[in-house]
Order: C-alpha cells, then structure tokens, then sequence
C-alpha cells in the first residue's frame, strides 16, 4: 500500500481495478495485493488500512521521520525495509 507502488506493474494494468481511494491490484496466485493510494485518507481510514493488512514493506532508501512505520507498529504490524 502506498503512493505510485503500481507504477511499474504495467504489465498487470488490465487486472487493476480502482476501489474508493485505492487502485488495487489482486495477484492471489503469488499471495499478494496491492493497495495504491490515489485519495487522501482521513486517519481514520489510514489507522484502519494498516490494521487490514499482514505487513508494512516500505521500500524508500530514507523515510523521512519514520511516522509511516511508527504507525504501521502502533497497528500491531511488523515493518519490513532494506538495510
């Protein structure tokens, strides 16, 4: 979940399917969705994301001030990032 995380998934753009404030895409084969945002979401509604899914992979090299890993931990969820 996040902002551009389908930007380079082009291949799959005919499975993509827009949902509320999310473009989603379902690879259940390989036991993986794809939430990316194209709305802003109240914190309610990111408190209630975070809580929908197993984990956080966050992928950027440097994360600003860590909020979006603070939260994903205050969620109940384990981060999982690059060295």
């Amino acid at each position: 979940m996040g902002h551009d995380v389908l930007s380079g998934m082009s291949t799959y753009r005919h499975q993509m399917r827009r949902v509320g404030k999310f473009v989603t895409l379902d690879l259940s084969a390989d036991r993986v969705y794809f939430r990316q945002i194209v709305s802003p979401l109240s914190d309610a509604e990111v408190a209630l994301t975070y809580r929908s899914v197993d984990y956080l992979v966050c992928t950027s090299r440097s994360e600003g001030f860590g909020f979006s890993i603070a939260e994903a931990m205050a969620c109940g969820l384990t981060p999982i990032f690059p060295h």
